[in-house]
């Protein structure tokens, strides 16, 4: 690659609301995406689990009926987190908080050149691929 920079947008989990919303719960499946070695050779490897924070959005849920019409209300979603920078970039510098749904951790793997971490959720939560279901 050059000795470039390169911003990689990968799911590694496929998990959606109206899966969960059909069924009631949800087991996210591995997607196979086919870089997942390229990434490994450049020190990077996506972990197949999910984030959680207490940083996050809402999503609507039916609490009840009014006659025939269905009443929701807005509920915190701990799989869709709410992120925002503390860094002053040119990139983000005027992006307000960005929604990340169903999120994996990223992992470093040793290699010839060094890679610097930062961590961008320090109090997140990381579980193993599990049950997804509404609560």
């Amino acid at each position: 690659m050059r000795g470039g920079k390169v911003i990689w947008l990968v799911e590694k989990l496929s998990a959606s609301l109206d899966s969960i919303a059909k069924y009631q719960f949800y087991v996210p499946k591995d997607i196979i995406t086919g870089v997942d070695d390229m990434l490994f050779k450049y020190g990077a490897k996506v972990q197949p689990n999910l984030i959680i924070d207490l940083e996050c959005s809402a999503i609507p849920q039916i609490v009840g009926m009014a006659g025939d019409k269905p009443q929701t209300m807005m509920f915190p979603w701990y799989y869709h987190l709410s992120l925002q920078t503390k860094n002053d970039h040119v990139i983000v510098r005027n992006i307000d908080r960005v929604n990340m749904f169903f999120p994996s951790s990223i992992d470093t793997v040793a290699t010839a050149t060094p890679i610097k971490r930062r961590y961008c959720c320090p109090v997140a939560r990381i579980l193993a691929p599990s049950l997804i279901r509404f609560v």
